[in-house]
């Protein structure tokens, strides 16, 4: 995917991506810079991608439903914007390129229609989600605290 929105792959992005998903990066890709193109470069995965959620939801329809998954992804990365200088060549944009480690939650959903499943495609990422945000007012804060440094 990260790949496909650097080089500006539309066509690959509608195959990868869910609707809402290939919206928000195609918007992207049109308000970027004409002169401008950009290297998605993965360096390497720290550690093996884990799934955390896999969720079923039953449709009201014959014999469809959704599938989720909630990937966790950990990875050293680099996003390069390059432009032309004057002399034609492709020079790194100032601040670009540098190499960073990313905590990903990636999103698959595959929807099934009439008992016949569909592909998997990326609805997009999440963040983790604290316990305080789950618990809210049910749990006083200090209970929350005691769990977190148990952890």
């Amino acid at each position: 995917m990260y790949t496909a929105v650097a080089e500006g792959d539309t066509e690959i992005l509608k195959e990868l991506c869910c609707e809402g998903l290939y919206k928000k990066l195609n918007g992207r890709i049109i308000s970027r810079p004409h002169d401008e193109k950009m290297r998605w470069t993965l360096h390497r995965y720290v550690g093996f991608p884990r799934v955390v959620s896999h969720r079923v939801v039953i449709l009201p329809t014959n014999n469809s439903a959704l599938r989720q998954v909630v990937v966790k992804i950990k990875s050293k990365q680099a996003l390069t914007r390059l432009r032309r200088n004057e002399a034609g060549e492709e020079e790194t944009v100032a601040g670009s390129g540098e190499v960073k480690q990313l905590l990903e939650y990636l999103v698959l959903q595959r929807r099934i229609f009439k008992a016949v499943e569909g592909p998997w495609k990326i609805w997009g990422t999440v963040e983790e989600t604290k316990p305080e945000e789950v618990l809210g007012e049910l749990v006083p804060k200090q209970s929350i605290e005691a769990i977190n440094a148990a952890n």
